[in-house]
């Protein structure tokens, strides 16, 4: 119906240009696709990407599911895979994930080969999969799937002044 409104409308000169508009109508509605699904890890993934950062500080308390600036750490560090950071006299470090952004963490260790343990969580799944066990592929998911909207955390006492982050990137379903 719209080619025979076309052919009778544009006239046999501008039938030429059918092909293009075909074709422009076709990527439109293909590119539907291209869009990020908030509810498909991989898409999230492309979109917003699986960078982590690592905060620090020497004391105080900590509060669940804010921004750590505002509770006195200091921003060490980000990375997207397992990565060795450093901070001065640390007693509590923070591993935190932007909104829509998460981090499969399958391990972490102080500077002296010594696997830690959580403290506190918020918007974290299977943090027990990193409770004092070195790297086994088994993971924790910081920045979960179930509130896409708020930051991923766990905090870790420490007083080490180093922090490895192990990441399990097998876990990703794409390589970047």
């Amino acid at each position: 119906m719209r080619l025979t409104f076309m052919m009778k409308y544009m006239g046999c000169k501008h039938l030429q240009l059918l092909p293009i508009v075909a074709l422009t109508l076709l990527i439109i509605n293909s590119c539907g696709d291209m869009v990020a699904d908030e509810d498909n890890p991989e898409d999230l993934l492309q979109q917003y990407g699986h960078e982590y950062h690592v905060w620090a500080k020497n004391a105080g308390s900590w509060s669940v599911c804010v921004d750590p600036t505002s509770d006195g750490y200091t921003w060490v560090g980000s990375s997207s895979h397992t990565q060795n950071f450093n901070f001065v006299s640390p007693n509590s470090w923070l591993i935190v994930t932007e909104p829509r952004n998460f981090a499969f963490v399958d391990a972490v260790e102080d500077g002296v080969s010594i696997f830690q343990s959580f403290n506190n969580i918020c918007n974290t799944s299977n943090p027990g999969a990193v409770n004092g066990l070195p790297p086994d592929g088994d993971f924790a998911w910081v920045g979960t799937e179930h509130a896409r909207g708020q930051r991923g955390f766990m905090e870790i006492s420490s007083f080490n002044n180093n922090l490895i982050v192990h990441i399990n990137g097998g876990a990703y379903y794409f390589d970047d």
